[in-house]
């Protein structure tokens, strides 16, 4: 009986410890690092512009899928930088365009 309350405490201990662990560490936000959220649309812009090369010199359907895919990449890379400004208390178009182009995207047909 002492050995199942001592592995009850012992496991209750466990459990507080790590819940004040966690808890102590603040959440990680996304848009404190700039330098991260700048690199990421920068990477992905690299990205996208590598795939519309590739597509205007070839394209071929395997060329176009990257390109689209590369393109949503990188809307998903700017959508990131437009939440960012949304939360900051400041009104982003940015959004607006983001989803415009994404419905331009799906015009692209890769057949």
């Amino acid at each position: 009986m002492k050995l199942i309350y001592a592995l009850f405490l012992f496991h209750i201990l466990i459990h507080l410890a790590s819940c004040t662990k966690n808890s102590m560490e603040p959440p990680y936000d996304e848009c404190a690092d700039k330098t991260q959220l700048n690199q990421n649309i920068l990477d992905e812009y690299t990205h996208r512009t590598a795939a519309e090369v590739a597509y205007i010199y070839d394209p071929s359907i395997q060329n176009c899928k990257i390109l689209k895919n590369a393109q949503e990449s990188y809307l998903n890379a700017m959508e990131q930088l437009a939440n960012c400004t949304v939360k900051s208390g400041q009104d982003s178009d940015l959004i607006n365009q983001i989803e415009d182009a994404r419905e331009e995207l799906k015009q692209l047909n890769c057949q």
